[in-house]
């Protein structure tokens, strides 16, 4: 089973009041595989990543694609698809996606099968 989440950040203060800011850690029994995607400066192509890491934040694996595409929306798609792949991949069942992409989080969830 898996779980698609918009990402959210954990704020810690230490004892001398300085903060740290990390992902917030997957539901007991879960792992988490980030998604992010970015687009090169020509404008010309763009990059989808994915990385898996425990519920300690360590890392485990990761995948990277480039391809010729410019569209922010259609990258994170891809990232997310990425990731699914990358679960297959190691036999993870128990998974959450976390993605910065509000606008595919909630196409995902609606169903709306978008124009990608």
């Amino acid at each position: 089973s898996s779980i698609l989440e918009w990402r959210e950040y954990t704020t810690n203060t230490r004892d001398n009041g300085s903060t740290s800011v990390r992902p917030k850690a997957p539901p007991h029994g879960y792992v988490k595989i980030h998604v992010d995607t970015c687009i090169a400066r020509s404008q010309v192509r763009g990059s989808a990543a994915a990385v898996y890491r425990d519920v300690e934040c360590n890392y485990l694996s990761s995948c990277l694609v480039i391809h010729g595409i410019n569209n922010i929306v259609t990258l994170e798609i891809i990232a997310y698809r990425e990731a699914l792949s990358l679960a297959d991949d190691l036999m993870v069942h128990n998974f959450t996606v976390a993605s910065d992409s509000k606008q595919v989080v909630s196409d995902i969830h609606q169903g709306s099968h978008g124009p990608f």
